[in-house]
């Protein structure tokens, strides 16, 4: 099963290994010089092949009949063009890791290895012409931080991530992506500074639908240059590409960005706290983030939007504060970007994400971003006008406790003066009130309308959210 060479061997000669089916592993050290025609011919048992990544001569036929080799490991600079010295293998390999101490990937490695999907490469800091041209399914590449020398024409004809975008598009998603305005991410790997416009053009080759566009590793650079810069360059690419801009409201984007972004970060990063100070310096609570975010609705609507990060539902706050979380980010119109696991869902998560009626608030077609009336008596009080004459009203309670309360309808008329201009008019309007985070009932509920104070009880860090229909004279 297990074949170990000497140090000194250099050579392995013909038909040595040939129908060596229980052979599931084999490695082909730095001694090794020579590999005799035929020598693992039908060793349909190997899965891993590892390779020194050095000049080697390889028989006629050596691997042929060796379908089982999907996994390539290679222990330093990757010197040798596979398909020239493993003809019989270039094709099949699926896997590629490239080993610690290997910097460099040489010209035309793994030219036309079309069957692989992911390369490791944590060490390499130079990817020369052709490495990996025509690796058409390449869809998962991971490098290190160093990696700053990579020819222009080193992933020519790798289409992998377009696979993946059909894929995607296919299941009735959009596909988005990450990249950064500075030279780096935040992650440490290539930004997009100098290459706005070769980046665009790709994006829209893959069927791209989104691009979160970071801020870090940006000295010296303008956002009111960087980032007007790569809308110019995703419009020139001709595929609609929702940009979303993320630097983190340091130049005020709302206040210059309407046609730059669809959208702008307002804030720092959140975190699964819900009130209080973030997990890290630059991360805020649900809280903190609402505070900064409430002020700016004017700058709000279709086409430019406040975003004031993530969603946090999910991640280990309570019920209560994922509802009341989901619940101000709708009243606010932000984007709902899900921050947890989807594959490890409680249900009283997916019932909170999954409310159509909730997530229509955010949706609703005229675009406006909600406002804090006022607070009183430990409850705030917020409204969102919607199309049709329609109002979501808001009661949260931010402290630990349950609130009680009766609303009287007719000390909130108010007119929304500083966006669109509607007035709730409780003293000539009646609505039908609807409770959105009712559960279900089997029984006829009772319809609710303004004509009367309503009683209520908010528990602690909740909500209530209730859609106001104006009744049909």
């Amino acid at each position: 099963k297990e074949v170990s060479f000497p140090g000194t061997l250099k050579e392995i000669g013909a038909q040595a290994f040939e129908s060596c089916t229980g052979l599931s592993s084999l490695e082909l050290g730095q001694s090794i010089e020579t590999v005799g025609a035929g020598a693992f011919n039908n060793c349909k048992g190997i899965k891993t092949l590892t390779i020194s990544g050095q000049p080697i001569q390889i028989g006629e036929s050596a691997f042929a009949n060796c379908g089982g080799i999907k996994t390539l490991s290679v222990l330093g600079d990757m010197q040798i063009e596979m398909k020239t010295v493993f003809p019989d293998l270039y094709a099949q390999i699926e896997k590629v890791t490239i080993g610690d101490n290997a910097k460099t990937v040489h010209a035309n490695a793994f030219a036309g290895c079309a069957a692989v999907s992911e390369v490791s490469m944590p060490s390499v800091e130079t990817i020369e012409e052709n490495a990996f041209e025509q690796c058409a399914n390449l869809a998962k590449i991971a490098v290190s931080g160093e990696t700053d020398d990579v020819d222009r024409t080193a992933f020519t004809g790798c289409t992998g991530l377009k696979a993946v975008a059909d894929y995607v598009h296919s299941k009735g998603l959009l596909f988005g992506i990450y990249s950064d305005a500075g030279r780096k991410t935040c992650g440490g790997l290539p930004g997009s500074f100098g290459h706005e416009y070769q980046d665009a053009i790709q994006y829209a080759r893959w069927g791209v639908d989104y691009l979160k566009y970071d801020w870090c590793e940006t000295e010296n650079i303008n956002p009111r240059g960087a980032y007007p810069l790569m809308r110019d360059a995703l419009r020139a690419a001709g595929r609609p590409i929702l940009f979303s801009m993320c630097e983190w409201g340091q130049s005020k984007p709302w206040t210059w960005a309407a046609d730059v972004g669809h959208s702008w970060r307002t804030t720092g990063d959140i975190s699964a706290i819900f009130d209080g100070k973030g997990l890290r310096s630059w991360e805020h609570s649900v809280m903190t983030i609402v505070e900064q975010n409430v002020k700016l609705r004017k700058y709000a609507g279709p086409g430019h939007w406040n975003d004031p990060d993530m969603l946090e539902v999910g991640n280990g706050m309570s019920v209560n504060e994922d509802r009341a979380h989901f619940t101000l980010w709708c009243m606010m119109a932000a984007p709902l970007i899900l921050g947890n696991d989807l594959t490890k869902m409680t249900q009283e998560t997916r019932d909170i994400i999954l409310n159509r009626d909730v997530i229509a608030i955010d949706q609703d077609t005229l675009g406006v971003q909600g406002l804090r009336l006022k607070e009183e008596g430990g409850l705030q009080y917020w409204f969102k006008p919607l199309a049709g004459g329609d109002w979501a009203f808001c009661l949260f309670n931010r402290g630990m406790e349950p609130v009680s309360q009766t609303i009287d309808w007719q000390t909130l008329c108010f007119t929304d003066e500083e966006v669109s201009g509607l007035s709730t008019a409780f003293d000539t309007t009646v609505y039908n009130v609807r409770d959105l985070w009712a559960k279900p009932s089997k029984k006829k509920a009772k319809p609710v309308t303004t004509k009367k104070p309503l009683p209520v009880t908010v528990p602690g860090h909740d909500v209530i959210l209730f859609r106001l229909t104006p009744v049909k004279k």
